[in-house]
């Protein structure tokens, strides 16, 4: 049996970690897993899942799976770092959990419902690694995807970085929630945790599984939307995201759950992928 946990980018956590601590569950091989603070949602499949971790800043890490008798790291930990930001990839070993079936029937035994087509933007204000490089679905662009689609239930997701998401970079001011709140289709997390009595990740989780609609922005908000089928518009703005292609039209992402994979670079680009 096998403790599998991770403290690493949480990218890498739901591409790589997840899709081993599943299979390892289908196979009846799980007895446990660790992870960081709020996780408990991404591993709804295990009986024993421990937050006791601190996210670490460290760009990439393979899971670490402890069995009766030995720790090792997963094969992942022989890939070469720039691999995982290539084309293609072959995520063929990973099982990924069926999140959109299991939290959209948790929405329904819930009596969480919209009366319109949804569509989830899941985007970040955050500094990264060397600076303030802002990487995030500006202000124009977010008030001209609420106008194009005001026949949608529009769910906006963005963190307060170390309240509902731990993470090891810091949160760059942000208009984003108060100009949104003008909107009468647009549905912010705060008001939805409340009104479902729901942590963040239980949140975006099932926002996530509702839609078939998702705008995300390079990173593990990307890689997130993409285990929900539908259409998975991907931005890139910060200049180390722009020439990885597993944001690009096409990727490997795709083959986590089906979705289509559009990158986009600017609003243009936004629209004509979300109506697909």
């Amino acid at each position: 049996m096998s403790e599998i946990s991770f403290s690493g980018e949480f990218g890498w956590e739901i591409l790589f970690t997840v899709g081993h601590a599943y299979k390892a569950h289908l196979e009846g091989d799980l007895s446990s897993t660790r992870g960081c603070y709020g996780t408990s949602p991404f591993y709804y499949f295990s009986d024993n899942h421990k937050e006791d971790l601190k996210r670490s800043v460290s760009l990439f890490m393979s899971p670490t799976i402890k069995t009766e008798t030995h720790v090792h790291e997963s094969e992942q930990s022989y890939l070469d770092y720039h691999d995982i930001y290539k084309h293609d990839l072959d995520i063929s070993g990973m099982v990924y959990p069926p999140y959109k079936q299991h939290y959209s029937s948790l929405a329904k035994s819930m009596g969480i419902k919209f009366d319109n087509p949804v569509l989830v933007i899941n985007n970040k204000s955050s500094r990264q690694v060397g600076g303030n490089y802002l990487d995030r679905i500006d202000l124009k662009e977010l008030h001209a995807v609420a106008e194009e689609f005001s026949d949608h239930d529009i769910i906006y997701i963005r963190p307060n970085l170390w309240i509902d998401f731990q993470d090891d970079t810091g949160d760059i001011p942000f208009r984003d929630k108060e100009v949104l709140r003008k909107f009468s289709n647009v549905h912010l997390p705060g008001d939805l945790m409340a009104e479902w009595s729901v942590d963040f990740n239980t949140m975006q989780l099932i926002s996530h599984s509702l839609a078939d609609k998702h705008l995300s922005v390079a990173g593990g908000n990307a890689l997130l939307a993409s285990h929900f089928g539908g259409v998975n518009v991907i931005v890139r703005r910060w200049w180390e995201a722009l020439p990885r292609r597993v944001w690009h039209t096409d990727s490997y992402l795709k083959n986590i759950s089906g979705s289509k994979i559009i990158g986009a670079l600017n609003l243009s680009e936004i629209l004509e992928g979300l109506k697909l």
